[in-house]
């Protein structure tokens, strides 16, 4: 038998830096009750906690909590799912009466608080409870000014009692309002807004009980408008009415335009509340042209929905039914993590990518609504100007997907995935050598996906590079090397192939990427001319990443080898040796039409062929392509394409192993099929 038991805590000394105890506290039991004496923490740089009280044998309570200056970061590491990320705390907290009826009365403040990203400037609450009702009240300030108040009176029994029922079934009380309605304020709650303006009225009332919760009122907005920094956009007229009436908010209308002529993004439907527990839903978003991204070098997207997002059921069985376009777009990407050795020993693998999930680019929804949704013909269309960019990679998609979803592996809820095929319908590909970067033009290309949130979409896509002969006297053709880009995302790997027959040997097709020519002709090269056309060729590489995706999706600059002696009299040749190069610059013109010209600079040789009129020379190096793109995988190209002669400016030699060919006009027409 134990009458009293009597624990006294002390600091031990100097406190040291961080949380530490103030004075010494005392924990008494004995048959009078329980009783703690002043348990008091501070903390160094920052604030203090105090917790004091006694509970008596007659069942009588008192008890102070008083916190000051609390840093909600650490209490946002204790509890991570809470959000907290900055501000401090500051409460006083009373309780007296007894067990069976306590009597609680205190007040809080916040401030500077954040959480999730949203600064919540100042909150002050106020609660007080006697017998079976809990009041709360409080407000929230921003930039001085209160925004809201709120207050609310719920029936509860918080009797320091075990096995009790908490909600009691009696009325619910609650008010919610805006005090000052200007949008203005939006900017210091949310950082990404950088600017905004309108009205915004709330006026939210509370009845009912807890088994069915009533909320009577209206939420407007009415000439809106904000600038979110994060996204690079304007949201324009800006309006809502939302109306709430016992079980049913009703979203009459929550509508926003981008800036652009006739784009919109509006939502309507109901959400019913008859069952707190499990909500149902009927809504529908709507989406035309509208643009949901514009940052320049990161991405540009513009949205519509070809058929309505429809969100119905219940939170136990939702249903999400519809179709969405991405009419236009350019995502611009990190350079991928290629090895800078190449090893065609090996299986060629050049890029070794730090991992990262396409499928994560999918909202993530709640556990919970992920474990019963059901997704029925959800796509996810490509339009005709779609772009995918890095500082190597330069590819038109085309195509669609279906999204799905998918139990993960690790046993947690489903997850959205994706599943079908995207088309690379052209492009260019930069392959990294080091000291070389030569450029590939995309034949064909597909990326599938699987509909498994853990499996990466494969990569089978090829690419094709030439290497064009302009020296004087030269018999050797144009020589083509092939890439071929397959694995996964994930982990892609890389092959080189040559595409002329006899196919050359892999020394000499790394030679001709790295220098324009055959390692055999290296040996008698002078080394000026070797390290000039080096310079060339990497400029040419510089320039054609830098340039695209700007005025123009595709730019290409291909000089070509120094004819001998260029190098050693550059003072002589001046821009002569940049005669032979070709520039390209290719860009979509309309929605399904895609316009591509080249040219050479030969008016800058000092000798040319047929005349030495510069604009002549631009005319007949000149080539274009326009290709236009129908329904069910039709496309019809024409192109114009010039002659040998002028491609190199005259200046190739003759020879019975070297064809001369005139210019060519060419018509294709193409018919695309995909199977699943």
């Amino acid at each position: 038998r134990l009458d009293s038991l009597e624990v006294r805590v002390d600091s031990g000394g100097a406190p040291a830096r961080g949380l530490s105890l103030a004075a010494p506290a005392v924990l008494a039991l004995g048959p009078g009750g329980a009783a703690l004496d002043s348990l008091v923490l501070v903390h160094t740089d920052t604030g203090r906690l105090l917790l004091r009280g006694a509970l008596a044998a007659d069942s009588t309570v008192a008890a102070n909590v008083v916190v000051e200056r609390l840093p909600l970061a650490d209490l946002g590491r204790l509890v991570p799912r809470s959000r907290l990320e900055g501000g401090s705390a500051t409460a006083a907290l009373r309780l007296a009466g007894t067990r069976a009826r306590p009597r609680v009365d205190g007040d809080a403040a916040l401030t500077g608080a954040r959480v999730g990203g949203v600064r919540l400037g100042d909150l002050s609450l106020a609660v007080a409870y006697d017998t079976v009702r809990l009041g709360v009240s409080g407000a929230l300030r921003l930039a001085g000014r209160t925004a809201l108040d709120a207050s609310a009176s719920l029936p509860l029994d918080l009797a320091l009692l075990p096995r009790r029922a908490r909600r009691l079934d009696a009325p619910l009380a609650g008010r919610l309002r805006t005090v000052d309605g200007d949008l203005a304020l939006l900017r210091e709650l949310v950082p990404s807004v950088t600017e905004a303006r309108g009205r915004l009225v709330t006026d939210v009332a509370l009845t009912g009980s807890w088994a069915r919760p009533r909320v009577r009122g209206a939420v407007r907005v009415d000439s809106g408008m904000a600038a979110l920094g994060a996204l690079g956009v304007r949201l324009e007229r800006l309006r809502a009415d939302i109306g709430l009436a016992a079980d049913t908010i009703a979203i009459r209308t929550l509508a926003v335009e981008s800036g652009a002529l006739g784009d919109s993004l509006a939502l309507r439907g109901t959400v019913g509340i008859t069952e707190i527990a499990n909500p149902t839903f009927n809504l529908t978003l709507a989406a035309n042209a509208f643009q949901a991204v514009d940052r320049p070098r990161s991405a540009s997207l513009v949205l519509t929905t070809t058929r309505p997002i429809t969100l119905t059921g219940s939170a136990e069985a939702p249903v999400v039914r519809g179709a969405l376009r991405l009419d236009r777009g350019r995502v611009h990407i990190r350079a991928l993590a290629q090895r800078r050795a190449l090893d065609l020993a090996e299986g060629g693998e050049l890029v070794d990518t730090s991992r990262y999930g396409v499928n994560g680019l999918l909202p993530s929804a709640p556990g919970a609504l992920m474990r019963s949704l059901r997704l029925e013909d959800v796509r996810l269309v490509v339009g005709p100007d779609v772009w995918l960019r890095s500082p190597e990679a330069n590819l038109k998609l085309g195509g669609g997907l279906r999204v799905t979803s998918a139990p993960a592996r690790d046993g947690r809820a489903p997850r959205l995935a994706l599943a079908d095929s995207l088309v690379v319908e052209r492009g260019t590909y930069q392959l990294n050598l080091g000291i070389a970067r030569p450029g590939f033009d995309v034949e064909r290309g597909v990326v599938r996906f699987y509909g498994d949130p853990d499996l990466e979409p494969a990569l089978d896509i090829t690419a094709l590079h030439t290497v064009r002969e302009t020296r004087l006297n030269s018999n050797r053709p144009d020589v083509r090397i092939r890439v071929l880009i397959g694995g996964t995302l994930d982990q892609p790997t890389l092959a080189l192939r040559s595409a002329d027959n006899p196919p050359l040997p892999e020394s000499d097709m790394l030679s001709y990427l790295v220098t324009g020519e055959p390692a055999y002709a290296l040996l008698g090269t002078p080394y000026a001319e070797q390290g000039a056309t080096l310079a060339l060729r990497l400029a040419g590489s510089y320039l054609s990443s830098r340039l695209a995706g700007g005025r123009f999706d595709v730019v290409q600059v291909e000089p070509t080898a120094l004819n001998p002696g260029e190098a050693a009299n550059l003072r002589q040749s001046g821009l002569g040796i940049l005669a032979s190069t070709r520039v390209g610059v290719g860009g979509q013109v309309a929605r399904s039409t895609f316009v591509s010209l080249s040219t050479g600079l030969c008016g800058l040789a000092a000798q040319g062929g047929g005349t030495g009129d510069p604009l002549a020379l631009f005319a007949q190096g000149l080539g274009a392509k326009v290709e236009r793109r129908f329904e069910h995988g039709l496309s019809l190209s024409l192109g114009l394409e010039p002659g040998s002669s002028a491609q190199s400016c005259g200046r190739v030699g003759v020879s019975r192993a070297f064809q001369q060919t005139p210019p060519q006009v060419g018509l294709d027409l193409f018919r695309s099929w995909s199977f699943r």
